[in-house]
């Protein structure tokens, strides 16, 4: 119950027109992943995605569509932290938050440093390297707050 299902996409791959798209959408709505990353396409030397060179994507095009897809999964993100809401969760302290230095900031098992997002801990003292228990009492986006 407690395993968490992520994946990341690239958006803007040459030859992907607006009905793949559409279809990518469908897909990530259906599966309902706790954690999506999104990349937007661009060639890397020494690849076979690199050496493609009709069909590319306009920039303002891929743009537009990392844009559609992280604000779907960002819905989705904000249904699945209010189920945090009110319990107690495991955090692995990182230090001070990067918002404010009144609060520090960790991760549970759940989220990846520096891909997912974070807990604020607003109460308590503890050392970096530290796991702590903290009740979740706010849920945002992609942040919880303890």
């Amino acid at each position: 119950p407690e395993a968490v299902i992520r994946t990341q996409f690239i958006v803007g791959f040459p030859g992907e027109g607006e009905e793949e798209f559409a279809e990518l959408l469908d897909f990530v709505e259906q599966q309902k992943f706790d954690r999506v990353g999104c990349f937007k396409y661009s060639p890397q030397d020494g690849t076979a995605g690199g050496k493609i060179t009709e069909e590319l994507v306009d920039e303002d095009v891929k743009e537009e569509r990392f844009h559609r897809l992280m604000s779907l999964q960002q819905k989705m993100s904000k249904k699945i932290h209010k189920r945090f809401v009110g319990k107690k969760v495991s955090v692995i302290v990182d230090g001070l938050s990067e918002e404010s230095e009144l609060l520090l900031q960790g991760r549970t098992s759940q989220q990846a440093p520096g891909i997912d997002g974070v807990v604020l801990i607003n109460d308590g003292d503890a050392k970096v390297g530290d796991i702590v228990e903290v009740k979740i009492t706010e849920s945002h986006d992609y942040d919880l707050v303890g």
